[in-house]
C-alpha cells in the first residue's frame, strides 16, 4: 500500500505546554483511520498541523511525499471541520452555491461559475445522497443535512485524502448512522479517510484502524480494544 501521510517524531507545544511529543504514525492509501482521545489530548491540533495552520517545535510531516511547509496541492486534501450548533447555517446560501464555493482556485479567473463547476457541485451533493436539496438554502437543511453538505464541498475537487474533525458533532443518532454509511462508501471508492471522532462504538464497524492520543503520544488501538 502507498503511504498518503507520514509523521515522524512530531513535537509540538503552546508557549511551555507539551502537546504532543515525538508523536509518529502513518496513513496508508485506502485507510479509513478513526483518530480518537479524551478532550484535551491534541486532536484538533493534530489536524491544523497536518494541514499547516501550525508549524510544529520539531518533526516531520509528510503529505503525499512532499513536507507539509512545501505542500501545494491541497485541493487534493479534502477537509471539513467541526460544526456544531445552528450559526453556521445562517449564510444565505444554497446547498449547490455553497459546494461551488470550494472551486474558486478555478472559477476565479473567471470570475463567474460556469456550466462544468455546477455539473461538479451537483455530483457532489449526489454522492452524499444531498443531489434533491442542492437549490435548498442552508438555514432550511438539519444538523446532519448540512454536513452532508459540508463533506460535498470537500469532495467536489476529487481529493485523495478526506479529513475531517468530528463530523457528526451536534446531530442525531439517526443522521450519525447516515453520515458513517456514506463515510464508508466514500472509502471503498477509493478515498482515503482520517476522522476525528468520540463516537468509537458506532465507527468501530466502519474504520479499519484507530489510533489514539494519549499522554502526549499516539499509539494505534486495536479495534474492540477501545
Amino acid at each position: 500500500m502507498k503511504q498518503l501521510l507520514s509523521i515522524q517524531d512530531l513535537c509540538f507545544a503552546y508557549d511551555k505546554e507539551i502537546i504532543l511529543d515525538h508523536v509518529n504514525a502513518e496513513i496508508m492509501d485506502g485507510d479509513f483511520v478513526g483518530v480518537i482521545g479524551s478532550n484535551g489530548t491534541g486532536k484538533s491540533t493534530l489536524i491544523r498541523l497536518l494541514l499547516g495552520q501550525l508549524r510544529p517545535v520539531s518533526g516531520k510531516i509528510t503529505i503525499l511525499g512532499t513536507p507539509v511547509g512545501q505542500f501545494r496541492e491541497w485541493p487534493k486534501i479534502g477537509y471539513v471541520p467541526q460544526v456544531g450548533g445552528d450559526a453556521h447555517r445562517e449564510f444565505p446560501a444554497t446547498a449547490k452555491e455553497i459546494v461551488t464555493l470550494s472551486e474558486f482556485s478555478d472559477i476565479r479567473f473567471m470570475r463567474m461559475p460556469r456550466r462544468r463547476h455546477i455539473d461538479k457541485a451537483v455530483q457532489a451533493l449526489k454522492a452524499v445522497e444531498m443531489g434533491d436539496y442542492q437549490n435548498r438554502q442552508l438555514s432550511a437543511l438539519s444538523g446532519g443535512q448540512f454536513q452532508r453538505v459540508m463533506i460535498a464541498k470537500a469532495l467536489v475537487n476529487e481529493p485523495k485524502l478526506l479529513i475531517l474533525d468530528e463530523p457528526t458533532s451536534g446531530i442525531d443518532a439517526h443522521s450519525k448512522k447516515i453520515l458513517f454509511r456514506l463515510l464508508k462508501n466514500l472509502n471503498q471508492q477509493g478515498i482515503t479517510i482520517l476522522m476525528v471522532t468520540h463516537d468509537i462504538k458506532e465507527t468501530g464497524q466502519y474504520v479499519n484502524r484507530f489510533l489514539e492520543l494519549k499522554d502526549q503520544t499516539i499509539c494505534e488501538v486495536r479495534i474492540g480494544e477501545c
